[in-house]
């Protein structure tokens, strides 16, 4: 990322979370809020702390899968500067897809589709299914179901998984995004501390 997008991710992650501690407090102390922001409702703390370890364990797998399938030097290499957005992220990701993208009041059929349904577009943006022109011998953007892409992907589909988990399981039963919110953020600063570890990181 450039950084212009880094900045802007940062810039957007900043104001979703005064919008959303703002409806937060609103809330807390019983005031009304004309359309608060999803998920701007406390969570049990132990529940907040279980989400960022479930997540941390998951880049354990993550990492662990590399290795046995020898593609852990498969790696894009980031600049420091990128954990801004990494945890940026974690903020605005997780307000568009946990909080936004769930259906709800339909039926439990319909809310399971659209969890494994948004699971899959979640995954699948985040683009390691693609080749780019720099990357491709051929030129152009292509289609690539090598064995690191295909792990990285199936990775962000079974994190998007666990987090909608923590949203909508009867221990959250205010459908706090707290949980959410630790997760994703616990995931990426793992992520970097792993990348850094291991010398992608300059």
């Amino acid at each position: 990322m450039s950084p212009v997008s880094i900045t802007l991710s940062v810039v957007a992650a900043i104001v979703i979370i005064k919008l959303w501690t703002g409806d937060y407090l609103a809330r807390k102390k019983g005031l009304p809020v004309d359309k608060p922001l999803p998920g701007a409702t406390p969570a049990p703390l132990w529940l907040i702390g279980l989400g960022a370890l479930v997540s941390i364990a998951i880049v354990g797998l993550e990492t662990l899968g590399e290795y046995m399938l020898g593609v852990s030097g498969e790696q894009s290499t980031i600049s420091i500067f990128f954990l801004a957005a990494m945890i940026s992220a974690g903020i605005v990701e997780e307000l568009i897809f946990r909080g936004f993208l769930v259906v709800e009041n339909r039926g439990r059929a319909a809310l399971l589709a659209s969890v494994v349904g948004f699971s899959m577009v979640f995954a699948l943006i985040h683009g390691h299914l693609l080749l780019t022109p720099e990357n491709n011998p051929d030129g152009g953007y292509a289609l690539t179901l090598a064995a690191a892409p295909l792990w990285w992907t199936f990775i962000l589909f079974v994190n998007s998984l666990w987090w909608y988990a923590l949203r909508l399981m009867p221990a959250n039963p205010n459908r706090s995004l707290l949980p959410c919110f630790a997760g994703h953020i616990a995931s990426n600063v793992a992520v970097f501390c792993v990348k850094y570890a291991q010398g992608f990181v300059g």
